[in-house]
């Protein structure tokens, strides 16, 4: 005999297969009629940037990293969930991380996707790109020395003097193949039209071997400005005079003067220390020529003989000055000179005294070869002062003497001369 089942069981398992296919009917319409009013899209979202964690597994290893092709910069991300879910995001409710930790060997970092919110709503989040590409490289700090440099005019009859930089060294660090690639570091500073001095702060500036301007953000500096104190002096063109002592030995003498090159220097300084120059004086124990049979050849450091206060001008000049003597022996030349020629001063006012001959006055002249070839006759005048003359005599206006005649030569010629003449009164 059969138990009479529960009504609601036989409701429930009557028609089992209807019911299923009742039940599937019913997911598939809800399905679709879903996916009508909100089905799943996909939507992109631009230029996500990616947050760099960990750096410091780097820093920490003395290493330094640079981004490579702008890969810390997604150029899309796509975003796939129902319509509903996709419109509420922006570009912020995007999570782009790059975790150091996974840094592989081939220096890539992979991106890790995610939404800050709805996350079990999106289906899936995608990238333009995978990886953080990188550049590592040790670390590297150099200490270089500062240059500064004045470019520019300045006004005329003025120099730049010393130049001091508050500091003159600069600490760069960073990727060792940048920090090697720096050769100079330098501060300019225009001069143009300055006559007093010049304080200011300029930039520093870092220049490779070629010259060229490294503008590299990978480089750090510890200091970008410095102070910069500069000089401004009054400048102008002097003589430089060289003062021999001593005579040569017997029977020589000096073929001319010393001759130095340069003659004239450029000086600098105040302008009170600068008008007090007039030229530059060189002495000292090596210009004595005391008996000395050969010829003088000096380099003179001019700085050694500049007054307080002054420096030379032209930062293109050594400071050398060569000296040059000439010295030979001593030779004697007689040159006849005509009456015409001689000068008597101070006459008497009654009976003045005139040549006792109508010859030409014999004339001896010593000096070096060189210098007495060329003197000629023409070059001499003999002055003879009466009132001296008769003084010599120790007469009271003789009637007839013998003068020693003053020679002057014409010219630069370094000779000396002797001459006598006899004397009457008219």
């Amino acid at each position: 005999m059969n138990e009479k089942k529960p009504l609601l069981f036989r409701i429930l398992t009557q028609n089992t297969a209807l019911k299923i296919v009742s039940i599937l009917s019913a997911a598939v319409a809800w399905f679709l009629v879903t996916n009508i009013n909100d089905p799943v899209i996909s939507r992109s979202f631009y230029n996500v940037p990616v947050t760099m964690r960990n750096t410091a597994v780097l820093t920490d290893a003395g290493q330094v990293y640079e981004v490579l092709d702008n890969t810390d910069n997604i150029a899309s991300v796509t975003i796939t969930a129902q319509r509903s879910v996709v419109e509420t995001f922006t570009r912020d409710n995007i999570q782009a991380v790059a975790d150091m930790n996974e840094l592989t060997s081939r220096n890539t970092v992979p991106i890790r996707l995610s939404v800050n919110k709805n996350a079990n709503d999106v289906v899936s989040v995608e990238g333009s790109i995978e990886d953080v590409r990188l550049n590592v490289e040790d670390r590297k700090t150099r200490t270089i020395s500062l240059t500064v440099r004045t470019p520019g005019e300045l006004t005329e009859g003025y120099m730049v003097g010393r130049v001091t930089p508050a500091q003159n060294l600069v600490r760069v660090s960073g990727p060792v193949s940048r920090v090697d690639a720096v050769a100079t570091a330098v501060a300019e500073v225009d001069v143009t039209g300055f006559t007093s001095q010049i304080g200011t702060d300029a930039d520093i500036r870092l220049y490779d071997e070629d010259g060229v301007l490294i503008r590299d953000a990978a480089i750090s500096q510890n200091i970008t400005t410095v102070r910069v104190q500069i000089e401004i002096l009054e400048s102008k063109e002097v003589p430089v005079r060289v003062r021999l002592t001593g005579a040569p030995a017997d029977g020589y003498v000096t073929a001319g003067g010393a001759q130095v090159s340069p003659a004239t220097v450029a000086i600098a300084g105040e302008a009170d220390a600068v008008s007090a120059v007039s030229e530059i004086a060189v002495t000292g124990d090596e210009l004595n020529i005391t008996g000395r049979t050969e010829d003088l050849h000096l380099n003179i450091d001019l700085r050694k003989h500049l007054p307080s206060g002054i420096v030379l001008a032209d930062s293109d000049f050594s400071g050398t000055a060569e000296v040059t003597l000439n010295i030979e022996q001593a030779v004697i030349k007689q040159i006849a000179v005509p009456l015409t020629q001689v000068i008597l001063e101070n006459q008497p006012e009654n009976a003045p005294y005139m040549p006792d001959s109508e010859d030409p006055v014999l004339v001896t002249l010593s000096g070096a070869q060189t210098e007495t070839d060329r003197v000629n006759a023409g070059d001499i005048t003999l002055v003879i002062d009466i009132a001296e003359a008769v003084a010599a005599t120790g007469a009271d206006n003789p009637a007839r003497m013998i003068a020693q005649a003053r020679v002057q030569v014409a010219g630069d010629a370094q000779v000396a001369g002797s001459a006598v003449i006899a004397l009457r009164r008219e």
